[in-house]
């Protein structure tokens, strides 16, 4: 035998042995059952879209919602002083020594707390 067919039958047993490993692990069946852990199981980048998309639909929710009190807030204080008016002209009638300020129409204007802002009520 010559050293090149020596080399060619070990080359062949050696393949034919890692062949014959490889059928030989094959995966048994049923599967076997993975072990989740805390550190196995995470949300990935879909849990992290779901959460981001939540959180930005909230914001909006959020948003919206404080522009319309702040709109319903406002329509509230614009009817009270459009009822004191009204109010104001009967009396006016009826008082001639009234001032605007004492009918209320002097706080049109102003802030929620008065000129200043603070939590008094509004000098006249």
């Amino acid at each position: 035998m010559t050293a090149a067919s020596a080399l060619l039958v070990s080359a062949s047993v050696w393949w034919g042995t890692a062949a014959a490993q490889l059928g030989a692990e094959e995966t048994p069946t049923p599967a076997p059952e993975r072990r989740m852990t805390i550190d196995t199981v995470t949300p990935g980048i879909g849990g992290f879209l779901a959460f981001f998309a939540l959180a930005l639909a909230a914001w909006l929710l959020f948003r919206s919602m404080t522009k319309h009190v702040r709109r319903v807030d406002h329509n509230a204080r614009m009817q009270d002083a459009a009822a004191q008016d009204a109010a104001g002209a009967g009396a006016g009638a009826a008082e001639p020594d009234a001032t605007p300020d004492d009918l209320g129409a002097g706080d049109r204007g102003r802030g929620r707390h008065g000129p200043a802002g603070g939590s008094g009520p509004a000098a006249p």
